[in-house]
């Protein structure tokens, strides 16, 4: 799996208080969430949007087709810790998300949200689980 990510983003401000971090499910990117989000800026102002696309790979369960995918997923009905592979690489690109808005544009950790639809609602939650900070 790919560590790099392409992410639609766009910004009010170049220092902005607040940010949302939103990842898209299995097969879809970044780009296609990122203009419903926008909408969000109308109600906070100096809000960083943040649509990271995850990298191109075979999906087992899908006969082994590429596609952008968090992780593979190999069944739906056992899950076993070895079917998640590429899930700690796409919490390393999420996390790269989180420092570079903490780092670049001086968001705090706990005004940060990281959330997703379906695989990447998933995702989200284990970022945010083993993020070492609060994050909102």
């Amino acid at each position: 799996m790919s560590s790099s990510s392409s992410s639609a983003s766009a910004s009010s401000s170049s220092s902005p208080p607040a940010a949302v971090i939103f990842l898209h499910g299995l097969g879809d990117n970044g780009g296609s969430w990122a203009p419903e989000l926008q909408r969000l800026k109308k109600d906070i102002p100096n809000l960083q949007v943040v649509c990271p696309t995850a990298p191109t790979q075979a999906v087992t369960i899908n006969f082994g087709m590429r596609m952008p995918s968090w992780h593979d997923i190999v069944s739906l009905e056992e899950l076993k810790p070895a079917d998640f592979k590429g899930l700690a690489d796409s919490i390393a690109i999420v996390r790269g998300h989180i420092d570079k808005l903490v780092k670049e544009h001086k968001v705090p950790t706990e005004r940060i949200f990281v959330g997703g639809f379906s695989q990447g609602a998933a995702l989200s939650v284990a970022t945010a689980l083993q993020y070492e900070k609060k994050l909102a």
